[in-house]
């Protein structure tokens, strides 16, 4: 187990910021390109165990479920994305299996027959060449972040749903971190104000 103590994060767009002023405001950041610091990440969490309910900011990067998996992922990278697998598949821009990029998330139905029909069940980050690293849950054997062929996962048998992108260009992003002593900071428009006040 990895033991890390959660840092709250915030990313901006390079363009939403001055980068001086960033500099001269003291808080610890960081640059990034979304979708390469997502796929160099997600590799080293393979192993890290599944625990259902599992939250970005208490539990991640020590445990996961599917959704926390990808979203730590997005939040890691600069960008926020909702925490349960049904609001990923809501909110995520649709695109089809050709379109599809090393990043994009894929979705599959729930294995439950007590909730109806075409309900997501679960989340996991495409790798490309039909591979995917998801946290997967005991109920389908899994109960660890693993990676494997999409066509070969279990989940894949509950029924694919389709890939979404929350990454819609290559712009990069500085992530800052939110020291615990400064709570109004993790509000992204007082934190522009804040480091507004360095120009």
């Amino acid at each position: 187990m990895l033991n890390m103590v959660p840092v709250y994060k915030i990313g901006l767009s390079v363009n939403e910021i001055n980068h001086v002023a960033l500099e001269k405001s003291g808080l610890k950041f960081y640059r990034v390109v979304p979708r390469e610091k997502i796929l160099t990440l997600a590799p080293t969490f393979l192993g890290v165990p599944y625990k259902f309910g599992s939250s970005v900011l208490k539990d991640s990067p020590n445990s996961f479920d599917c959704s926390s998996f990808t979203a730590y992922l997005y939040v890691e990278a600069g960008i926020a994305i909702p925490r349960i697998c049904n609001d990923q598949y809501k909110f995520g821009v649709s695109v089809s299996d050709e379109e599809a990029m090393p990043g994009d998330l894929v979705f599959f139905k729930s294995n439950r027959t007590d909730i109806g029909p075409d309900v997501v069940g679960h989340v996991g980050l495409y790798i490309g060449d039909g591979e995917m690293i998801h946290a997967g849950g005991f109920s389908m054997g899994y109960g660890k972040v693993t990676q494997e062929k999409i066509v070969e996962s279990k989940y894949y048998l509950t029924g694919f749903m389709g890939y979404k992108k929350f990454i819609l260009d290559g712009s990069e992003r500085f992530i800052i971190e939110i020291p615990d002593e400064k709570l109004d900071l993790r509000n992204k428009e007082n934190l522009i104000k804040y480091i507004e006040k360095y120009n």
